[in-house]
């Protein structure tokens, strides 16, 4: 899609352009968010949490990658607690028509900035607080105190 820029502009130009339009981003972080097994995120968020539903469009207007953001925080703290349980064969359903605009290694940086930014948003919450009650929008409910209470803050 972008694959005609690299003709025109110099590659560092072009990759900036992508990282800003944020597609490409979205889709790395899915492809990452898909090696774990969709049973893993049905086994702590319910069965409603299947890949298709985490991987969706956002609904929310305001933001453009929640609740991806979230999930790909949980699941490099999933991986780094059970390292057996990341798929062998990485999925490429998402990153099929970006492959070469932006550097993995990019990408990978990029991603834990976001993981860096939801963990400092969310919170220092226990494992199983995190995956069951930090689904919601946090910012609405912080002037809450007995919500924070019950949460854990």
């Amino acid at each position: 899609m972008l694959h005609f820029l690299h003709s025109k502009l110099p590659k560092e130009l072009v990759c900036e352009i992508a990282l800003f339009e944020g597609r490409i981003l979205r889709a790395f972080i899915c492809d990452y968010v898909g090696q774990l097994y969709s049973g893993i995120y049905k086994k702590h968020f319910g069965s409603r949490y299947c890949l298709k539903y985490i991987t969706r469009e956002p609904i929310y207007t305001g933001r453009t990658m929640y609740p991806i953001e979230f999930f790909s925080a949980w699941s490099t703290m999933y991986r780094k607690r059970f390292p057996g349980l990341v798929k062998k064969r990485k999925p490429h359903k998402f990153m099929r028509s970006y492959y070469g605009i932006i550097p993995e290694t990019v990408l990978n940086r990029e991603r834990v900035k976001i993981e860096n930014k939801t963990e400092n948003t969310l919170g220092k919450t226990s494992f199983r607080m995190r995956s069951r009650y930090m689904l919601i929008d946090p910012m609405p409910y912080l002037n809450d105190p007995e919500l924070m209470e019950f949460l854990g803050f």
